[in-house]
């Protein structure tokens, strides 16, 4: 009944597994509450089809929350090992809970002809809405079947482990004495700090959590530290410390892994931590004071400069809003909630952002421009329109822009960047574009 009552706030009312985390946290305490709620959604387009096939006409408005039910019923018949009479009595008996219970006929008959017509389930292979389907296909062509399967599968809970706190060989000690499996980043010269655990579980019960040895981190966001390090591995400023800015930093993840390679490294560093959303600004303060980290959030608009205050930075990361399309393996309610005029909004917000921040930028200085997105519209093209100066009502070329070749040991090479895939088990789908602001006289074309 819990995961139905999550299913039916992101599918009837538009909120994230995040909204149901955050304020109904009762509803996915059970492991079960948690696979159904996932699982479903994972499955939504295929599971509405099936469900859809065996009704006469739509349930009425009032009623969604029935329909919710027959999807949640469907999906432990399609795709868990859940008994199937248990499945079909306890999702018929939770019309009662409704104050439904004249829906129990219809519900065990829907669930009854999907249980005897297995053979009649749909391709799930595609389980996306058609939109997004086709924006896929074009940007990868053949290679869009594979991008699509992967996005049905689970994501991996990788680690992060905090160099400050403990080290990667002692926190192996700690899981081998917790007896929990895992296996170590696959990179020779990446994402060093990384551990990945072949099951996940929940992050309080791991080792050295409250202490703050440990954070949650795909492995591509943990890249951002690579590729920032190496930017400023050139840089020589012995007077003062450098200077780092985060511009849309919660929850945190990629600024306090830089802190911690730093520090490691003992280059001395100061940080600005911008963040525009009162809530998110605590959560992260809240998650550096387990790390141990002592950090200043701002409360500001990135894509302004209140908040700037005129003394340039050295190194700018900007981890822009966008689609998130690179994370539905963890995130799957996005295929529900998605809409394609978003990606015009998240478009607008990332010209904004560079074309402001680039203003705060030292000369010689770089900016690692970053987005959990697969669509070349966020990424490439949001690079492509910055040099030109064809976005943000920018009406003249960003000369002084130019672009750093990055490589990376998985994904794929772009004009401007790197694109990571979740084709690859180990990572989401990131990209990354980095940027260095030339001198006067060494203007990129």
């Amino acid at each position: 009944m819990h995961a139905a009552k999550a299913l039916n706030q992101v599918i009837n009312h538009d909120r994230t597994i995040d909204w149901v985390i955050n304020n109904r946290p009762q509803w996915l305490q059970q492991p079960l509450s948690q696979e159904l709620v996932y699982g479903t959604l994972r499955h939504y387009f295929s599971l509405k089809q099936w469900v859809d096939a065996q009704l006469k006409s739509p349930l009425r408005k009032k009623d969604q929350d029935l329909y919710i039910l027959m999807l949640v019923g469907a999906h432990q018949l399609a795709n868990t090992r859940i008994k199937e009479h248990a499945a079909i009595s306890e999702t018929v008996n939770a019309c009662k809970l409704l104050h439904k219970p004249w829906a129990k006929g219809l519900l065990n008959g829907v669930l009854r002809n999907l249980q005897r017509n297995p053979q009649n389930k749909p391709d799930r292979s595609f389980d996306h809405a058609p939109w997004m389907i086709d924006a896929i296909v074009d940007q990868y062509g053949e290679y869009a079947s594979e991008l699509l399967a992967a996005n049905n599968q689970r994501a991996p809970q990788t680690l992060r482990i905090n160099s400050l706190k403990t080290s990667v060989a002692d926190y192996k000690e700690a899981l081998n004495d917790a007896n929990i499996d895992y296996s170590t980043q696959p990179w020779a010269d990446y994402g060093a700090d990384a551990i990945t655990l072949q099951s996940p579980q929940p992050a309080q019960s791991l080792p050295g959590w409250a202490a703050g040895e440990v954070a949650i981190q795909d492995l591509g966001g943990q890249l951002a530290a690579d590729l920032s390090c190496q930017a400023l591995a050139p840089t020589q400023r012995k007077s003062s410390p450098l200077r780092i800015l985060d511009a849309c930093t919660a929850p945190g993840g990629k600024l306090f892994h830089i802190i911690e390679r730093l520090a490691s490294q003992g280059r001395a560093a100061d940080f600005t931590a911008v963040e525009l959303s009162v809530q998110r600004a605590a959560q992260t303060r809240e998650i550096a004071s387990r790390l141990g980290h002592n950090v200043s959030i701002v409360l500001g608009d990135a894509t302004n400069l209140e908040w700037w205050d005129n003394i340039a930075f050295d190194h700018i990361i900007v981890d822009a809003p966008c689609s998130g399309t690179g994370t539905i393996r963890r995130h799957p309610d996005i295929k529900v909630l998605l809409q394609p005029a978003q990606i015009n909004q998240h478009k607008l917000k990332q010209a904004q952002l560079l074309t402001n921040l680039w203003h705060t930028l030292a000369v010689e200085g770089t900016l690692l421009y970053c987005t959990c997105s697969i669509l070349e519209a966020e990424n490439d093209k949001a690079i492509a329109a910055f040099i030109d100066g064809s976005q943000a009502n920018n009406q003249s070329k960003n000369k002084d822009a130019h672009v750093t070749p990055i490589s990376l040991p998985s994904g794929q090479k772009t004009k401007y960047g790197w694109q990571l895939l979740p084709t690859h088990s180990n990572t989401d789908g990131f990209y990354y574009a980095l940027l260095t602001k030339a001198a006067a006289g060494n203007h990129s074309q």
